[in-house]
């Protein structure tokens, strides 16, 4: 099984591609959501990836940051086709995009929006974040210094927070 020491997220290979392909293709469709695309495109993304990763298991020694990075690269490629991008910009724009994660909670889905909404880069970090990674594996997966990627945390939690705190004086 894909595992790693309590409280860890798993960075070195340690199974086979199928056991690494279930643990991680459903939190690979959510980082990608995350980074501003619709679960149906996330997921279609997510699989030319792992088609990738297939292809070069036995050389890839971190699956999990070689995956997100290639997730990441995907998403930007992706919108930045013109016709693509202001397809999925107006459905962004209309919220239609979470409309098929029926089974994602209300929670999962504000938080969501309010990370599709923050800069790229932080975008990007706080993906990273909500799956588990901490500030200095982002750092070393991204290439990003240290302190930038504690600064968009820091920011992009006080983001999250000030918004929910929003939420819930109006709700």
């Amino acid at each position: 099984m894909f595992t790693s020491p309590e409280g860890q997220q798993p960075t070195v290979k340690s199974s086979s591609f199928d056991e690494y392909y279930r643990y991680d293709f459903p939190k690979l469709v959510l980082y990608g959501m995350s980074q501003r695309v619709s679960r149906f495109e996330a997921e279609e993304l997510v699989q030319d990836v792992m088609v990738s990763i297939a292809d070069r298991w036995e050389t890839i020694d971190t699956p999990l940051a070689y995956a997100r990075r290639a997730v990441t690269n995907k998403v930007r490629a992706f919108r930045g086709k013109a016709a693509h991008a202001a397809a999925a910009e107006a459905a962004y724009m209309r919220g239609k995009h979470l409309a098929p994660a029926a089974d994602l909670n209300d929670g999962v889905r504000e938080l969501l929006q309010i990370v599709h909404n923050m800069p790229e880069d932080r975008r990007e970090v706080m993906g990273w974040h909500i799956q588990g990674f901490t500030a200095e594996e982002i750092a070393a997966f991204t290439g990003r210094n240290p302190a930038t990627v504690r600064s968009h945390l820091r920011h992009g939690r006080a983001t999250i927070a000030q918004l929910l705190k929003l939420m819930g004086d109006v709700g």
